[in-house]
């Protein structure tokens, strides 16, 4: 099969890699369109990409007509983005489609009756409940149409786990001690989502829109008071913190690194080191609301929540925190306690966080389902 596959949004990327993989690993031809910034297209990892951001509907056409393809393979960014755009085109020209789901929450920002595609990949069975709880008569049309793959986005984090030993952890970690890292010292992690509205990342939704650009402001200040309660309920700990902001966060002034140099904690740049990788090599990881919280369970660490405030529908995109799988809060006044929850070194705390990760876990299999479920299409 000759396969054209394409996503904007990195979530919406990552549940394609290891498919594209395992379809090319099985002979079909895959064309990879990558339509998002920068930092988007990395997603693809090492996958070879055409990096192309159409004008108008006309030329999402003329792309999904350039080739002979069987299939148009694409993830779920959103109704006004490309993925939406090359599944209308090919429908317009009579190829099949599947999109792949990376996150069971906000489906009518995602799908609607004209780019409902032939089938939707979806990670598990409530899914479908979720879809026709959110989008009424239609939902019931697009739940019909959904097949349970699993978790694509996360297959090789078995691997990851297996292949991290005490030796890469060492290593890694000795490479961060020029940033202040010490390699002999247990480490608790805790990643930031202080984005400024003014940054470049997200000029592009905020530029002429002053009600969106409201929201961000008021986020940006929720996060500022988050970091700084975590980090006072880090300090009474004494924990040896290691910051990591989001990539997003980059502007003119560096707010996370502020509060980090204030506090005498490890500041280390979005881009000094993979997330992975520290996160295996952290005792301990928190996190507010971030895909952080799905790897940080998948790689089997002692992670935690921290949620204040925030709307439980909301919490649906993270299935970890709704499958009882992690601890978190949704008080301020709770840090203290779920930092010193998932920080603590007693054995019996560690082995009640590990029964409780079982309730969310992957069988690494589902981008070969994906596949099977694509060559069911020929």
């Amino acid at each position: 099969m000759h396969i054209l596959a394409t996503a904007k949004m990195s979530g919406c990327a990552n549940t394609l890699v290891s498919p594209i993989k395992e379809l090319q690993k099985r002979g079909h031809q895959v064309t990879i369109y990558a339509t998002g910034n920068e930092n988007e297209v990395k997603a693809f990892q090492d996958l070879v990409t055409e990096k192309v951001i159409p004008p108008d509907r006309e030329a999402y056409v003329q792309l999904v007509q350039k080739q002979k393809y069987d299939l148009v393979l694409t993830g779920m960014s959103g109704i006004d983005s490309p993925d939406s755009e090359f599944i209308i085109a090919a429908k317009k020209a009579g190829i099949r489609t599947i999109a792949v789901v990376d996150q069971n929450s906000k489906y009518p920002q995602r799908i609607n009756e004209e780019n409902l595609p032939d089938l939707l990949a979806v990670m598990y069975k409530s899914c479908k409940k979720t879809m026709e709880e959110q989008l009424g008569d239609f939902g019931r049309e697009a739940a019909k149409r959904s097949v349970v793959v699993g978790w694509t986005a996360f297959d090789r984090y078995a691997s990851l786990r297996e292949e991290f030993t005490e030796r890469k952890r060492y290593d890694f970690l000795h490479s961060l001690t020029p940033l202040g890292i010490v390699p002999a010292e247990l480490l608790h992690v805790h990643f930031t989502q202080n984005i400024h509205p003014d940054t470049a990342y997200l000029k592009p939704f905020v530029e002429g829109k002053p009600d969106v650009r409201k929201q961000r402001e008021e986020m940006f200040a929720y996060e500022i008071k988050l970091t700084k309660k975590v980090f006072a309920a880090a300090s009474d700990l004494h924990l040896n913190l290691a910051v990591k902001p989001h990539p997003g966060e980059e502007f003119y002034q560096n707010f996370t690194q502020e509060i980090t140099k204030r506090h005498g904690f490890v500041y280390l740049p979005a881009k000094s080191c993979n997330s992975q990788q520290l996160m295996l090599a952290a005792a301990s990881v928190s996190s507010p609301k971030s895909t952080v919280l799905t790897e940080g369970c998948l790689l089997e660490k002692n992670i935690g929540g921290i949620l204040p405030d925030i709307p439980e529908q909301e919490l649906e995109a993270f299935p970890s925190v709704m499958l009882g799988a992690i601890p978190y809060t949704l008080h301020w006044g709770s840090i203290y306690d779920l930092m010193q929850m998932v920080s603590s070194q007693e054995e019996s705390d560690k082995l009640v966080l590990a029964e409780r990760r079982k309730k969310f876990s992957v069988d690494g299999k589902a981008s070969q389902r994906l596949a099977d479920l694509v060559e069911g299409l020929k």
